[in-house]
């Protein structure tokens, strides 16, 4: 799944390494950074558990390690309305509402993002 996505958005991208992969009946456990041609930075932690419950952690950073945004689900902002799906935008406080996010919908709006740089 993930590679295949990659594939699309390969003009965009500069190199990927994948840095976990473990699955172990229908638990799974990975995590990958993505290196784009503009320098920046998408690391990614999916996990799920009895092939059901699913954590996510998108973070992606500017070419100096900086926050542009990091989209999430881990319980930890229950005042916002789409709990417990949130994004962190350029601050770790500043958190907006989100909805449940796919690795393509990720690629799709930080392609979207530099091309209007």
């Amino acid at each position: 799944m993930f590679l295949t996505e990659l594939e699309k958005f390969n003009e965009h991208i500069q190199s990927f390494r994948i840095d976990q992969f473990e699955q172990n009946g229908t638990n799974l456990r990975f995590r990958m950074t993505v290196n784009f041609n503009n320098k920046s930075k998408l690391f990614i932690k999916e996990i799920i558990i009895n092939g059901e419950k699913r954590k996510y952690a998108y973070q992606w950073v500017n070419k100096n390690n900086e926050l542009i945004c990091r989209w999430d689900n881990a319980p930890d902002w229950p005042e916002i309305d789409s709990f417990p799906h949130h994004k962190h935008v350029q601050d770790e406080n500043n958190v907006k509402a989100s909805k449940n996010i796919e690795f393509s919908t990720i690629l799709n709006e930080i392609v979207s993002l530099m091309n209007n740089w």
